[in-house]
């Protein structure tokens, strides 16, 4: 692994973060987008996430939560996305009976950066089912679709992401308590 120099944008980014965390004085930042104990690690988290190629297709990647780790029932999801151009970003969990459950709309910072909220089973069950976060680029019928679902409050999932959904990436993690 290459050691990053002190001109890396990104790295003195995480090294300022962690400095501000550490004397309590970050709040929240548009990469991180929650306050609390966690932000330190999700600040080295995101930096740690390697960069996206500049080939202008859509990309996404998963910096927090990795593949394989136990999440709790809410967890908030950092990333990187490049080259979606007018299409929306959406979290959706896909859940062990195989239903799609949008969560909200993410909107990315001009960095690429994005964090957004994601629910893992509800608080009757989910507790050691492993599920799939996607990243997904909405075109506007497929985010109407998903925004329709997120009206109804039914959380019983769709059956299909909607035509004009794409899965960006996905990892899967398993719910701990």
């Amino acid at each position: 692994m290459s050691r990053t120099t002190g001109s890396d944008p990104l790295a003195r980014w995480a090294r300022r973060a962690a400095a501000l965390v550490s004397i309590g004085l970050l709040i929240a930042t548009p990469a991180c987008g929650k306050t609390g104990d966690r932000l330190a690690g999700a600040a080295a988290k995101t930096a740690e996430c390697a960069p996206l190629t500049a080939d202008g297709v859509p990309q996404a990647r998963v910096c927090s939560p990795s593949a394989g780790e136990s999440v709790g029932a809410t967890e908030t999801v950092r990333g990187l996305v490049g080259g979606i151009g007018g299409q929306q970003l959406w979290l959706v969990v896909l859940a062990i009976n195989d239903r799609q459950h949008p969560q909200r709309q993410v909107s990315p910072a001009t960095d690429g950066t994005f964090a957004g909220l994601a629910h893992f089973g509800d608080s009757q069950g989910g507790a050691g089912q492993e599920f799939t976060l996607q990243v997904v680029a909405a075109d506007s019928s497929a985010a109407q679709t998903f925004r329709r679902y997120l009206d109804a409050k039914t959380n019983v999932g769709i059956a299909a992401l909607p035509d004009g959904a794409t899965v960006l990436t996905s990892v899967t993690v398993t719910r701990s308590k």
